[in-house]
């Protein structure tokens, strides 16, 4: 039986998986968005210097239900989907010099545990993924390690409410300052 064949099949109850699966991902998506209005609320709370009002919101945000569809928590993929688009956004977008590498392994040596965490998975990602220079790549490996496997972020969250917010709020910190160091180098 050619597999073409099987494309003009009917099969029972296949307008529903279909409609099933775009309700799930209308929800997975939902709780995204959510979750990253929360964060960059957050972010801006950080610039304020109001920690209580981030923190509030980092927990907000880590409440929201599992990602059952993508299988994450929303919250905690966010916070390192900010920083890591912040990182390759300045990458492709920037003024093509090395400045975001610069500023990223400048976060590296100030960040805590899961900020760190966030920024060389980020970097390892890039180095895989992204054309980069000899150079960058270098740069990266001997910051990170030589063919340093790739770590699961999901698999990296903390247990417990408090824990997580606090390392969301690590990454978040992370987030500020890569943008801090980047406007450091565009002032020198």
């Amino acid at each position: 039986m050619s597999m073409r064949f099987l494309d003009d099949v009917e099969r029972p109850l296949d307008d529903v998986a279909i409609t099933s699966n775009h309700l799930r991902l209308a929800e997975s998506s939902g709780l995204h968005a959510g979750a990253e209005n929360l964060l960059l609320k957050a972010i801006d709370a950080l610039g304020a210097t109001d920690d209580a009002r981030a923190e509030a919101l980092v927990r907000r945000a880590a409440r929201l239900p599992f990602d059952d569809y993508e299988q994450m928590a929303p919250a905690w993929w966010q916070a390192y989907m900010l920083l890591f688009s912040s990182i390759t956004d300045e990458l492709e977008d920037g003024p093509g010099d090395d400045d975001w590498l610069t500023a990223a392994l400048a976060v590296d040596d100030t960040a805590v545990e899961y900020g760190r965490a966030a920024v060389r998975l980020a970097l390892a990602v890039i180095d895989a993924d992204f054309p980069i220079t000899h150079d960058q790549g270098r740069r990266i490996r001997s910051r990170i390690g030589e063919r340093r496997a790739r770590q699961d972020w999901q698999a990296m969250i903390p247990e417990g409410e408090d824990a997580v917010t606090a390392a969301i709020l690590q990454v978040l910190a992370a987030f500020t300052a890569y943008d801090d160091a980047l406007d450091d180098l565009a002032d020198s």
